[in-house]
């Protein structure tokens, strides 16, 4: 099977693309199509300040570059757009490309100078990485990994509403994987940090790009153990069992935390 997108080494161009992932600090330039579904922007449809964006890789045959502007009025012939839903509403092979165009725009401009002795920092010609011009220590994009999890209880799920949440959403508990931790103490430490609660037998689920700035969300679900459900107060302010038949509002669909409970409400998990 063809990949829906594969990825070439970041650097500059001065090559208008066929596709362009066109970003203004957290929105994204989209066009609509009739029946209401969006994707992005193809060459001649927007106009905007393309000179020496970035080339991100490939869509079939098309040539995907990327760019960041300060000011959104900068592009015309498209709609700006929260780029969290975008993600989630953009076809597979276009999501793909506006997670990596986020995840590289934001690396570059933060790997401007090199960490070890100041000098300026260049694309490499060969690999995806930032080349300091003066000692050559090379820099690659990071990834933060993070996991979220789905824990069950007989025929209830454990739900969480987190502050930074809207209100009245309940989803799942999540953190990021800490230095020297596995998946699974993450998940262990997370689920005691946040509710007070242990849980084992944990089975993998599947896993979201999730471009905030730099993340891999690792989705798993997991078996109550024991423990009485306790809210940190910080970041998680309620929590609580739920059963299919009286399910509270949940995450939108699209990310990975609607998938896990869409999938445990279907019975498939």
């Amino acid at each position: 099977m063809t990949p829906p997108f594969i990825p070439a080494i970041p650097r500059e161009s001065g090559t208008e693309p066929d596709v362009t992932v066109i970003l203004c600090g957290s929105r994204i330039l989209i066009r609509r199509e009739s029946d209401g579904s969006i994707r992005l922007p193809r060459r001649g449809e927007t106009v905007y300040p393309w000179q020496s964006g970035l080339m991100l890789g490939r869509i079939g045959p098309l040539l995907c570059g990327a760019m960041e502007i300060a000011d959104e009025s900068a592009a015309t012939g498209g709609d700006w757009h929260d780029l969290r839903p975008a993600l989630n509403a953009l076809p597979p092979p276009e999501r793909i490309a506006a997670g990596r165009a986020r995840e590289l725009l934001i690396w570059r401009k933060r790997r401007r100078f090199c960490g070890l002795c100041g000098a300026v920092t260049n694309d490499s010609e060969t690999e995806c990485a930032r080349v300091c011009a003066a000692c050559g220590a090379a820099f690659f994009p990071v990834l933060a990994p993070a996991v979220i999890v789905l824990v069950k209880r007989g025929d209830e799920a454990l739900l969480a509403h987190n502050r930074r949440f809207a209100k009245p959403i309940y989803g799942l508990i999540a953190g990021f994987v800490e230095a020297g931790e596995t998946v699974e103490e993450c998940i262990r430490r997370e689920l005691y940090e946040e509710v007070s609660i242990t849980a084992g037998n944990f089975h993998y689920f599947g896993s979201q790009c999730w471009p905030y700035p730099n993340s891999l969300m690792l989705g798993f679900t997991a078996e109550y153990r024991s423990g009485e459900i306790t809210p940190d107060g910080c970041e998680i302010e309620s929590a609580n069992w739920f059963r299919r038949d009286a399910m509270p509002e949940i995450p939108a669909p699209g990310s990975i935390a609607r998938s896990l409970i869409d999938a445990w409400i279907d019975g498939r998990i």
